[in-house]
């Protein structure tokens, strides 16, 4: 038989930048990124992206669901904001 042991020599971590509401990347938060989000939860187009996935998360509640598209398009039109309520 033939053993084979591995050492970690490294390991990293990185930050990735998003915009909060933002979950197609193109920085703005509109009714774009509620259909992504709503494509997304109903499984026609998975947001794969760390930070789309983190900025989809609209009411930072720790999940993307309906619930960030219905805060997102109630901060379009004045009606709320982003972020934990």
């Amino acid at each position: 038989g033939t053993s084979t042991s591995y050492t970690k020599v490294a390991s990293f971590s990185y930050y990735a930048p998003y915009v909060l509401g933002d979950a197609n990347g193109d920085k703005l938060v509109t009714t774009l990124d509620a259909v992504a989000i709503l494509k997304h939860v109903v499984g026609n187009e998975i947001i794969s992206d760390a930070s789309l996935l983190k900025g989809a998360d609209a009411n930072e509640d720790g999940n993307v669901t309906t619930l960030d598209a219905v805060t997102i398009l109630k901060y379009i039109v004045g009606n709320g904001s982003l972020g934990k309520q």
